[in-house]
């Protein structure tokens, strides 16, 4: 029963799932960038280096999840901006935290931090976007 119901939700979300997707492999792309800019080639601590790539991201994700994804063009931005605020800050701290946890409590690299808060940010952010910030 549960099965079928969340195989009837994502029929019904299909185009708004694979505009999502794609938003997000943009992004990422453009995240995985900035931190390898910041990291690997300005040598700035890893922290920094994600702090200021997601920073650099969160702008042309906004853009582009309210105009292309979510398709809200008429109402005023103001509107989303304070909620997309708050769903930032949740998502940054996960970022940040599961970075740490990578590079300290697994000896990973940074860049597997990046991969890894990617997975859970992007299942976080598409139910807080449909539910909470494009409402």
């Amino acid at each position: 029963m549960i099965l079928s119901k969340c195989i009837s939700c994502l029929a019904r979300n299909r185009n708004l799932i694979v505009r999502f997707g794609l938003v997000g492999i943009i992004t990422f792309i453009l995240n995985y960038f900035f931190v390898w800019l910041f990291y690997g080639v300005f040598i700035l601590d890893y922290r920094v280096a994600v702090t200021l790539a997601y920073i650099v991201t969160v702008m042309t994700h906004f853009v582009l999840s309210r105009t292309f994804t979510y398709k809200i063009n008429k109402t005023p931005i103001t509107h989303h901006l304070w909620r997309y605020g708050l769903m930032l800050t949740i998502n940054y701290l996960l970022s940040i935290s599961i970075s740490i946890v990578t590079v300290v409590a697994f000896g990973l690299s940074p860049y597997f931090g990046v991969v890894f808060a990617t997975i859970a940010i992007a299942c976080l952010s598409f139910v807080l976007m449909k539910y909470f910030v494009f409402l």
